[in-house]
């Protein structure tokens, strides 16, 4: 059964926030419906003792994401303001991430790894969208103080190379080199984690919420060729939108890194959209598109409209997992009160057996 919201009137943010969580909650049976609203306004009212630990310490890193690579995909010209928050917050409960850019360097102790490093040269001198590449190359972060073509980032410095925006940021140095990266960024996943029987793929602006994403997970099998995604269209072609994370599972991505080899210059000339040349690429392995929305959304977390009917029955039905466009401020918001609330709860994800 449904809450129905306390007429205390809770800012608008935490009560989105709020819902986003209780979704969760009810779903899988966490908490009774009618203790919800009142652990809320507890839980604002009481303190912190000072012996407990500080948020986002007590259940990170998750256990249950051991057998999971995140992947962050980012780049130069926002790698070293937007990756940072997600090292301090998201980050701590995995125990297995890597961050991919198209620059080597380390940001806050941790090494971004240049994706794009084996690319054939010929690629990389001759097509106009690694302009930017061969300028960091040359000069490393000093290229990014002068940009002769009148290259800017939007407001969010976000270059995820995804579709979401119609023709994407066509005046955006960094997202024309994006979608290069889609890819490239399978093989590098499996180099670096083998093992792994789920990749996660995700953005800079991307916030998942990992409990929910190990509850879901632990509920498929691995062995099969899963591609979970929000759904995405340009033109005819549907495919998972990037910006709200796309998981893939191990079958996948083998699939596809050996449906793939030796025409990733071919396939990502194709199309201006990196997520949308992942998810051709997927198509010919014979993975299809799982719709996964709205557990993974493609909106900030206070945009979504939690109760709002419409072809997904409303997302209170669902599990919150992810969300996109989320700015710093937003993701430090989020992260305090999501560790705030399963700093309270007693999580009881379910076990490996029994897969859907």
């Amino acid at each position: 059964m449904l809450c129905a919201p306390s007429s205390r009137r809770i800012p608008r943010r935490w009560t989105a926030a709020a819902l986003t969580v209780i979704a969760l909650v009810l779903v899988y049976g966490f908490l009774p419906c009618d203790d919800v609203y009142a652990r809320i306004e507890a839980g604002r009212r009481t303190p912190r003792p000072a012996s407990d630990p500080e948020p986002g310490t007590r259940h990170c890193p998750l256990p249950e994401l051991d057998d999971v690579l995140v992947v962050l995909k980012t780049g130069a010209t926002e790698s070293q303001t937007k990756v940072p928050v997600h090292l301090n917050t998201t980050l701590r409960c995995v125990p297995h991430f890597a961050v991919f850019s198209d620059y080597d360097e380390r940001i806050a102790g941790v090494r971004a790894h240049d994706i794009l490093r084996d690319l054939a040269e010929r690629v990389k001198v001759a097509e106009p969208e690694f302009e930017l590449y061969r300028r960091l190359r040359a000069r490393g972060r000093q290229a990014l103080l002068q940009d002769p073509q009148g290259d800017h980032q939007n407001e969010e410095g976000n270059e995820n190379g995804g579709a979401g925006m119609g023709m994407g940021k066509q005046d955006n140095a960094g997202w024309r080199l994006d979608k290069w990266k889609f890819l490239p960024m399978l093989d590098g996943a499996l180099r670096e984690r083998p093992t792994a029987r789920w990749f996660v793929f995700v953005e800079a602006d991307t916030y998942v919420v990992w409990p929910n994403l190990a509850a879901w997970l632990a509920r498929l099998d691995p062995e099969r060729a899963y591609y979970l995604a929000a759904p995405m269209a340009s033109g005819d072609e549907v495919f998972g939108y990037g910006g709200a994370g796309i998981v893939l599972s191990q079958a996948a991505v083998r699939k596809v890194v050996e449906e793939s080899r030796g025409q990733v210059e071919e396939r990502t000339k194709a199309h201006w959209a990196g997520d949308a040349v992942l998810g051709r690429a997927l198509a010919d392995a014979g993975v299809p598109l799982v719709w996964a929305s709205p557990m993974l959304q493609t909106e900030r977390v206070w945009e979504v409209d939690e109760l709002g009917a419409g072809a997904d029955d409303g997302p209170w039905c669902y599990p919150a997992v992810s969300y996109h466009h989320m700015t710093v401020a937003d993701i430090e918001a989020m992260w305090a009160f999501e560790q705030e609330w399963f700093r309270d709860v007693s999580m009881r994800i379910p076990s490996r057996g029994g897969h859907d």
